[in-house]
């Protein structure tokens, strides 16, 4: 019962600022001007993705094959549209199964 209280305790004070600035933005969501600064807010937010893609990337692509895996990755999300789950799931069988196959490269 306590973790609850506190979980409650911890949420809803941001749950009652977003809810109030939502029912703000709602009313002057049809200004010129909030639909620019909304726009902005978009090309923000898209430079701050590429950035942490860029930061994963320095350090989880050690070598050749996790490039392979990390290219592999996005073309079968963004190309072919596969499930982040099966995605996930295949990096995790070609991460453990890597240094069988490292071994099999190598000899």
């Amino acid at each position: 019962m306590g973790a609850i209280a506190a979980t409650a305790g911890s949420v809803f004070p941001s749950l009652v600022i977003v809810m109030v600035i939502a029912a703000a933005l709602n009313n002057f969501a049809e200004l010129p001007i909030v639909q620019h600064a909304f726009g902005a807010i978009r090309v923000v937010v898209g430079v701050l993705i590429v950035n942490a893609v860029a930061g994963m990337w320095k350090k989880s692509v050690v070598d050749k094959f996790c490039a392979v895996i990390a290219v592999a990755a996005f073309l079968l999300s963004a190309i072919l549209g596969v499930s982040p789950v099966w995605i996930v799931l295949g990096a995790v069988l070609l991460g453990a199964a890597m240094p069988v196959i490292k071994g099999a490269v190598i000899k």
